[in-house]
């Protein structure tokens, strides 16, 4: 009712973007909040994009200037506690090497658990593709160092995901246990038995803990694919990835440092981590 009152038919002009751009927006003498029109307005711009209607650097630029909701409260309010993430990832490779791949994936590049089963059923490491905002061709799999990147190449889907950055020790057990994988309700009835956590709090756990080692900056946004929340536009693009793999190490030594230390601690520990999340 908000978008068909105060935004139907409008043009896609400056007075709009101004009128979008702030919480709340003024329409018949009435104060509205814009967060729904806004995300209205975000598909609506995604789907001329995908129609072919505008470039990627206007794309983008339209995004930059009206910016999506805000997740980082909801986010925040899980706690999940490190141990409980070390025991989990202990039972798992004591008793479901697939699966403790599959987290240890999740925890190291912060993509979705759709995205990484996805990533591991569609695996093509040697494939050549052309990223238009990179504006070159790339191999789907690079390892410029001690990390490897993997290109997921969807990120104008509802749920975007970009690039998935791993440490290169992990490539042995993703080709020895991708095709072990069950489906993804059958893996979360397996962690379930053995009292771990679910998929989707590795993740959480995962973009908080990236989020503390570069706070909320481009970097962040760029390696956990929040795409629409990104400063920078179409010819920037290239220099978002050298910084992201300069930077990257520095979240793969905290991981390390941290939580697989931890895990070393507590391998002797007896009890279950606490499922109430």
């Amino acid at each position: 009712n908000i978008w068909m009152r105060c935004l139907e038919g409008r043009t896609l002009g400056w007075h709009t973007l101004k009128k979008l751009e702030g919480k709340r927006m003024e329409c018949g003498g009435e104060w509205y909040s814009t967060g729904w029109a806004r995300q209205v307005f975000r598909h609506y711009i995604r789907y001329l994009y995908s129609i072919g209607k505008l470039d990627w650097d206007t794309y983008t630029r339209l995004l930059l200037v009206i910016p999506g909701r805000r997740y980082g409260r909801r986010m925040s309010q899980k706690p999940i506690a490190l141990e409980d993430v070390a025991r989990t990832l202990e039972v798992l490779r004591e008793k479901r090497k697939d699966i403790y791949m599959l987290y240890l994936l999740m925890l190291f590049s912060a993509i979705r658990f759709e995205h990484a089963l996805r990533m591991l059923r569609d695996w093509r490491p040697g494939e050549k593709v052309y990223v238009p905002y990179l504006n070159r061709n790339i191999t789907r799999l690079e390892c410029p160092g001690e990390f490897c990147r993997y290109y997921m190449g969807s990120e104008r889907d509802r749920k975007p995901v970009g690039f998935a950055y791993f440490p290169r020790q992990l490539l042995s057990l993703i080709e020895g246990y991708r095709d072990k994988l069950p489906n993804r309700r059958r893996i979360e009835k397996v962690v379930a038995r053995l009292g771990g956590l679910m998929p989707k709090y590795i993740r959480i756990y995962a973009l908080r803990e990236m989020k503390a080692v570069f706070g909320e900056t481009d970097v962040w946004r760029f390696l956990t694919s929040k795409f629409g929340e990104l400063t920078v536009t179409a010819r920037h693009y290239m220099d978002l990835l050298n910084e992201a793999d300069t930077l990257y190490p520095k979240y793969l030594h905290h991981i390390n440092q941290t939580l697989l230390a931890k895990q070393s601690r507590t391998t002797s520990a007896n009890t279950q981590p606490n499922k109430t999340h």
